[in-house]
């Protein structure tokens, strides 16, 4: 799959099934693994139904604060994860 299928902009967001299409993709855990390896090194973003690459300032925004509060949420289940550890090995 090529990023080239991913269309530029929220507007113009692509759904799972359309992407496949084009990408001649008929297997859902085959789409899955090849968007995991190009997220590697692209930004694509899923919303509403849809896939696409951010153009727009916006975009890009509102995806970095949305990937921030995921990762503060994680920080704190973690923390309280070796929390738990630490008082077990006591």
């Amino acid at each position: 799959m090529k990023i080239n299928i991913f269309p530029l902009g929220k507007e113009n967001r692509k759904t799972r099934q359309q992407l496949m299409y084009i990408a001649k993709i008929f297997d859902e855990t085959q789409f899955k693994k090849e968007l995991s390896e190009l997220k590697k090194e692209n930004i694509i973003i899923f919303e509403n139904d849809g896939y696409y690459i951010p153009n727009k300032k916006e975009e890009l925004e509102n995806f970095i604060n949305k990937i921030d509060k995921q990762n503060k949420e994680i920080t704190k289940v973690l923390n309280l994860a070796n929390e738990m550890l630490k008082e077990m090995e006591e």
